[in-house]
Formats: C-alpha cells, sequence, structure tokens
C-alpha cells in the first residue's frame, strides 16, 4: 500500500515482492521483546520511492499500529514519517521488537484492527474496498514461530467481524494454501489477488457508481 501510494507502478511492486526475502527487511537478534527486528524496513521500502513523509504522498494513505501499552488502535495519516509508523505496523507480536514512536509502544495493527477500515474512514473516504486474507493452518506446529503463528491464526478465525458492516465490498483471496514465510510463493499469491479482485470489479463498479448518484441527490 505504501509503495502504491508514494507512486511506484503495479509492475515495480510485483517485482520486487517476487524478489523479497526476509533478511531484506528483517534480522535475527533475539531479546526480551522479541526475535528479530525488522529496522531495515525503512531501506526496504526506498526501493519503491524516496518519499518519506505522507504529506509527500501522490494518493492518501492511513497506516494502522496497535498501542501495546493502552490496547487501542493507532492510525497514522496526513503527516510525520512513513517509516516508523509503516514498521510499527509490521512488528508482528513475539518475532519482531516492538517500535517505540510517539511517546507510544507500537505493535501490528491487526491485534486492534482486523481489517483497518477505520484509517479510511477518518480520511473521509465515500467508498471502502476490504481486503481479507483468511490463513491457511499446515500441519503439526514445530517450532516457536510455527506456535506462535498458529496462535494468531486461531485468533483471527474467531475474532470479531465488525469490520465487515463498514466495506462496500470485500475481496477475499484464497491464501489458505500458502505460509507468511514462503517467499517462494509470492507469484502464485499475486495472481491469488489478482483473481479474486477481478472477481470483484463489478461489485466495486456498482459501490463507486451507487455512491457518485447518491452525493447527486
Amino acid at each position: 500500500g505504501t509503495g502504491y501510494c508514494a507512486g511506484a507502478s503495479l509492475e515495480m511492486m510485483e517485482q520486487i515482492a517476487c524478489e523479497t526475502k526476509f533478511t531484506d527487511f528483517g534480522r535475527w537478534t533475539p531479546s526480551w521483546m522479541g526475535l528479530a527486528t525488522n529496522q531495515r524496513m525503512e531501506q526496504f521500502m526506498a526501493r519503491f520511492s524516496s518519499i518519506k513523509n505522507f504529506e509527500e504522498l501522490q494518493t492518501p494513505l492511513a497506516i494502522a499500529a496497535t498501542d501495546i501499552n493502552a490496547g487501542l488502535p493507532v492510525y497514522y495519516y496526513q503527516k510525520g514519517p512513513i517509516g516508523p509508523a509503516l514498521r510499527a505496523s509490521c512488528a508482528y507480536p513475539g518475532l519482531f521488537v516492538p517500535i517505540q514512536h510517539e511517546g507510544r509502544t507500537l505493535v501490528d495493527g491487526f491485534l486492534t484492527a482486523l481489517v483497518p477500515y477505520e484509517g479510511l474512514l477518518l480520511m473521509g473516504a465515500e467508498v471502502v474496498i476490504a481486503v481479507y486474507l483468511e490463513p491457511g493452518m499446515h500441519g503439526e506446529p514445530r517450532t516457536f514461530t510455527d506456535i506462535l503463528s498458529r496462535s494468531f491464526t486461531i485468533i483471527q478465525r474467531h475474532a470479531d467481524l465488525e469490520w465487515r458492516q463498514y466495506a462496500d465490498v470485500i475481496i477475499e483471496p484464497d491464501v489458505t494454501p500458502f505460509v507468511w514465510d514462503d517467499f517462494t510463493k509470492t507469484p502464485e499469491m499475486v495472481r491469488a489477488g489478482e483473481e479474486a479482485a477481478m472477481k470483484m470489479l463489478p461489485a466495486i463498479r456498482a459501490a463507486i457508481e451507487g455512491k457518485r448518484k447518491k452525493a447527486e441527490e
């Protein structure tokens, strides 16, 4: 999302995604707060664009994180540095060390915003197109990260799906055959996303046209 809003082409984003390895954005540094750090994330994003602040973006962007102390969602948009917010939004609890930013201790936004529609509403979006990824469960967990990932998968499957009532269209790619860290399957993941989006194009067009007509009334 950040790359797109910064003006990167779809072709560029797909190429970079297919070439990405964990070490491009993460580094194993076991500590009391996590197994790895994602400090390299900002350098990784520089491949897409040199833009560093929200106010420079060509397309408005909101990034969701979770304040681990308050247990509440935090949205970053309009102004300020993108890097810390992006790192926080990807700071998977237990795997990545939390991010310290603006007096908050931040982790992945999915803990408090499974599908972060509120960020769009805060920016005044008239049509909300949500993307929901139902994770798969493959075999018996054998490592700490397997247990961690499986635990959050179970939480997600039983989570409150209130967000669905705020989405005009929901795109649900079938990603159940994949695991989060299998970067060799990125091309197949991209195809799954494209197929799901194409199926929902009529609904997307109808939602946009419906909002346009309502505004003209």
